[in-house]
């Protein structure tokens, strides 16, 4: 089903019971409304031959029911209309909410200091306020959500046994008066179902919910008054006269305008929209059997019920309000919040009328619309592959000529006759799916949306031959493009404002990026902060940034090297086609698909890399800039030195990029042996790796170490230690695992800058060694005083240590 976002279409039907339009027609017909005076056909056509307006009911078990006639909840405030227990708790509830308004108001005339029974007044209608604002969109629509999906009220009242006379004889009794006393002479409490008479026990509650959540917002606007509260028999205004006037008429024309649509609204979908109906039956009118209609399938019920063929119709029409505005009763049917905000001159009203209005808005997402869905039928299927365009595509006579040389040679060179079938076959081989799931998962053969077929062709020839006609005709090939194929070609989940963000895609991060950073811009000068506080800020805004470079880009750079995250990522969300037959001379169908989704998520992940990577050293030097003051003696201290020696570092960091750079190239420097299996996997140390293994594990601090000794901070230390520390997580727990399961027996274990420390420790153990052997041959034949023997001795010793230490060199390194 093809639900509109535009509007609320109002509850009255059910997805089995569209006789007069099929699912799709009501789908998209879901910003108006039920309309129950009229009859539509097959063809959207009011009906003539509508025999009576008798409402009549069906349940999701197939019993049908004349519905009685009902009253709106302003009955519950005319005398002459009996009350249930329900209407008598309701009216004490609301009597309770005016006498305390007046005990404060009576408070505020004789206390000494009137502002505080008036704030007390506040907390207190306020707090009430939210609780029946509660009860209403949390309470109400977890109960719904829970009758929508499972009938849960009705499965409860049926466990209960409220409502059966033998099991519970006193409940039902009484519930039997509750209903009996507010109904008509047509409401038949026997006769009628359970779904019917447990809405009407349900709407009682419902009007219990609602008039207090009215009133409790009403005296909570009351409340902010001041005039009602202070003693003072006049009052000063900052506002002009004519300002205070415009402010009073468009607050009463606001209510005036709610008012309108509240009763508008009520006029067309009546008190079975108005309580939601539609999770407990359906309702519409019986017409004489026209086309596409759903007959009775119950063939005593039409007899009693109808004469001839009828079928029960529900009708979908725009009509009143529902055509001005979408979801009215929860757009502009709030206009009244807004007109009592600017009457009461208060922000506190506003903003509760802000809150409790975008608390009704999460009702409708979270249980109206998904309600709709489920009871109107499904959303229209996407991929739906029916050709809505034919495209043409003209070949010339000399490309189709070396086509089909093409596929006839090849043809005959694998003993093989050529086909001049134009018929193709779209089914997968069994080893080509194997080979991709075990890539890639079978839940992600079809990309997370339509089968992509695979087109099963063996030979190169074969596919010519499949799409070249005989020699000397010209041909005009006919292409299927589907709306599904256009959505997908140029639209690919783009992003509305912030909605369809995802956060795997580069640009969408830059679009929270821009964002962040202008309302920061906008926001931190109001806030005049210290220049100690600014600091801070600038430390944690480059800590965030070393996190995301190193922690968050390296999580999914492992995931993507374990279980190919990313691709799955983009497979799971995102279509893509497979490649045509003249792309395609392996046969693989669901290459395309693969390639498809390798290159997008690469693609991505190349952004999001360069951004991290920009933006965590950008922001680590401007946080040293604003830790940095100008010397003013140069020759005083060590500030010369330390400002060589970071320049020096500096320089060390940007050469050492540099190198790594041009050894790795573009695919090495954005990682791209995690994404693409098509490039050698072999090993070049060559330029600065001939000296290093991993020129990053060494080097990638020295920059950072660099401006910490040019602005002489300990906090810009500390920051330079954190971020070496991350970037050397990054390289043991991400890239060294990948480089070992990828590369092998292949990877290098000693760098040549490490094998000449190795060799220069062996060749100095090997002197000392000697001097010690010696030193040792001396002082045995020696007959010197015995002075001179304690100082050979120690010297012995000390070489002794000497050559232990470089005889370990090797396992030191």
């Amino acid at each position: 089903m093809n639900q509109s976002k535009n509007g609320l279409r109002k509850r009255g039907v059910g997805a089995d019971d569209l006789g007069a339009q099929d699912v799709t027609d009501a789908s998209e017909s879901a910003n108006g409304s039920l309309k129950t005076l009229d009859a539509i056909n097959g063809n959207g056509v009011v009906a003539d031959d509508a025999r009576d307006s008798t409402v009549w009911g069906k349940t999701d078990g197939g019993d049908l029911f004349k519905v009685p006639t009902t009253h709106d909840v302003l009955t519950l405030f005319h005398p002459s209309y009996p009350k249930s227990h329900f209407d008598l708790l309701s009216l004490f509830l609301l009597g309770s909410q005016l006498v305390i308004f007046w005990l404060f108001l009576s408070s505020a005339q004789s206390h000494p200091q009137p502002d505080r029974p008036q704030t007390y007044s506040k907390i207190f209608f306020l707090s009430y306020f939210f609780f029946w604002r509660a009860m209403y969109d949390a309470g109400l629509g977890w109960i719904l959500t829970k009758q929508s999906k499972r009938k849960w009220i009705v499965n409860l009242v049926k466990h209960k046994a409220w409502f059966d006379e033998n099991r519970r004889p006193k409940t039902s009794a009484w519930l039997k008066r509750q209903l009996v006393g507010k109904m008509g002479q047509d409401y038949h409490y026997d006769t009628l179902p359970l779904e019917y008479n447990t809405w009407l026990l349900f709407r009682q509650v419902v009007d219990i919910i609602l008039l207090n959540d009215f009133l409790s917002y009403v005296l909570f606007a009351l409340s902010n008054l001041d005039f009602l509260f202070s003693r003072a028999t006049s009052h000063s205004s900052v506002d002009s006269p004519g300002m205070v006037t415009l402010r009073l008429l468009g607050g009463v024309a606001l209510l005036l305008f709610n008012l309108w649509v509240k009763t508008s609204a009520h006029d067309v979908v009546k008190d079975y929209g108005w309580y939601w109906g539609d999770c407990f039956f359906s309702r519409g009118y019986l017409r004489k059997s026209t086309h596409n209609t759903v007959p009775l399938t119950d063939a005593k019920e039409a007899d009693e019920n109808a004469e001839g063929s009828e079928d029960l119709q529900f009708d979908l029409v725009f009509d009143g309000i529902f055509e001005m505005a979408p979801h009215p009763m929860y757009s502009v049917g709030y206009a009244g919040y807004y007109g009592v905000s600017l009457l009461a001159a208060s922000y506190s009203v506003l903003f509760v009328s802000l809150a409790a209005h975008a608390a009704q808005f999460a009702f409708l997402n979270f249980f109206e619309n998904p309600h709709i869905e489920r009871r109107y039928g499904v959303r229209k299927v996407l991929a739906e592959r029916t050709p809505i365009i034919p495209i043409s595509r003209n070949r010339t006579h000399n490309d189709l000529a070396a086509m089909n040389s093409a596929a006839t040679e090849s043809a005959e060179n694998n003993g093989m006759q050529v086909g001049r079938s134009r018929s193709v076959s779209l089914e997968t081989s069994s080893e080509e799916r194997t080979a991709f799931e075990s890539e890639y998962g079978p839940e992600h053969y079809h990309s997370g949306g339509p089968p992509h077929p695979n087109i099963h062709l063996t030979t190169d020839a074969e596919i010519v031959a499949s799409i070249t006609p005989p020699n000397g005709v010209s041909e005009v090939v006919q292409e299927a493009v589907t709306q599904h194929d256009l959505l997908n070609k140029f639209f690919r989940k783009d992003v509305i404002v912030l909605s369809g963000l995802d956060l795997l895609r580069s640009q969408d991060q830059l679009i929270l990026l821009l964002t962040g950073y202008i309302i920061s811009l906008a926001i931190f000068p109001m806030l005049q902060l210290s220049s100690n506080t600014i600091l801070h800020l600038h430390f944690v805004h480059a800590l965030t940034w070393r996190i995301y470079y190193s922690f968050i880009l390296g999580l999914i750079l492992k995931g993507q090297s374990d279980s190919r995250f990313l691709v799955r990522h983009f497979l799971e969300h995102y279509h893509y086609s497979p490649l045509s037959l003249t792309e395609s001379p392996g046969g693989r169908g669901d290459r395309g698909v693969k390639e498809g989704a390798i290159r997008e998520a690469f693609d991505n992940w190349k952004g999001m890399y360069n951004l991290g990577m920009v933006m965590c050293y950008v922001s680590f030097f401007g946080f040293a800039l604003q830790t940095y003051h100008l010397p003013t003696a140069w020759t005083v201290g060590d500030e010369l030195l330390r400002h060589t020696m970071g320049v020096l570092l500096v320089a060390l960091h940007l050469w050492a990029s540099k190198e790594s750079y041009e050894v790795l190239g573009i695919f090495g420097w954005f990682f791209g042996d995690f994404f693409i299996d098509d490039y050698p996997s072999s090993l070049n140390y060559t330029g600065i790796y001939r000296f290093l293994n991993n020129p990053e594990r060494t080097m990638s601090g020295a920059g950072l170490f660099g401006m910490a000794l040019i602005t002489g901070n300990k906090a810009v230390f500390v920051l330079a230690l954190l971020s070496y520390l991350a970037h050397w997580w990054f390289m043991n727990w991400v890239e060294g695992p990948h480089m070992k399961k990828l590369y092998g027996d292949s990877l290098r274990k000693d760098a040549g800058f490490t094998k000449m420390i190795k060799k220069l420790a062996k060749q100095n153990a090997e002197i000392f060694e000697g001097v010690r052997k010696q030193l040792t041959v001396l002082l045995e034949d020696s007959k010197h005083a015995p002075e001179i023997l304690r100082v050979a001795k120690g010297v012995r010793d000390v070489g002794e240590k000497i050559g232990e230490v470089y005889s370990e060199s090797s396992e030191r390194v």
